[in-house]
């Protein structure tokens, strides 16, 4: 089912965990994070897969780190978040709870490459340093895409400001030649 894909196309791996919920401003959304397989095939996806495979606990961590994450970006971008979102005040105890991340290299590798996180929590924490060092330093290098069901936060290091995300914007290019062939 094409609408159960991921999406790795929103520039950064946070942006692509909080794709993981698709629709998250509607009544219905779509949920991508549903099994511990699933989570692990994301964390491969985006480089990083853990040593230990993901449980159903792992799962659940996930999602509240990926609404968490939500509430953060909505504060720093001055975007609204889903109705159903944790407080900014929940939502940065549950980020915190993740406790420090400390660099996990191999010093023996040359060319220095980071060790896989040993567990999923680990994985987690790398991704909430990366979204706070993005949105401390470079928010403006963020969109949200206009489309009221899809409201998905990218990366946009040109400020163009797209209206509409690259799915959206393809979905609607499509929906217009549609209509132009229709009436040629």
């Amino acid at each position: 089912m094409p609408e159960l894909d991921f999406v790795y196309n929103t520039g950064a791996a946070w942006t692509d965990l909080l794709g993981t919920l698709r629709y998250p401003h509607t009544e219905d959304p779509l949920e991508r994070l549903d099994t511990p397989g699933r989570l692990a095939e994301w964390l491969d996806a985006v480089g990083l897969a853990p040593t230990q495979r993901p449980v159903d606990a792992d799962v659940a961590l996930a999602r509240s780190v990926r609404d968490a994450l939500r509430v953060l970006a909505a504060g720093v971008l001055d975007i609204p978040a889903p109705t159903d979102s944790p407080s900014a005040e929940e939502a940065a105890r549950i980020l915190g709870a993740l406790g420090p991340v400390r660099p996990d290299v191999a010093a023996s590798t040359v060319p220095l490459r980071p060790q896989a996180p040993a567990d999923t929590r680990a994985a987690l924490a790398r991704i909430v340093v990366t979204a706070v060092t993005d949105l401390g330093h470079h928010p403006d290098d963020f969109g949200q895409c206009s489309d009221p069901g899809c409201r998905k936060i990218y990366l946009d290091p040109s400020h163009v400001r797209k209206a509409c995300c690259d799915t959206c914007s393809t979905r609607l290019r499509v929906r217009a030649y549609r209509e132009r062939t229709k009436k040629a």
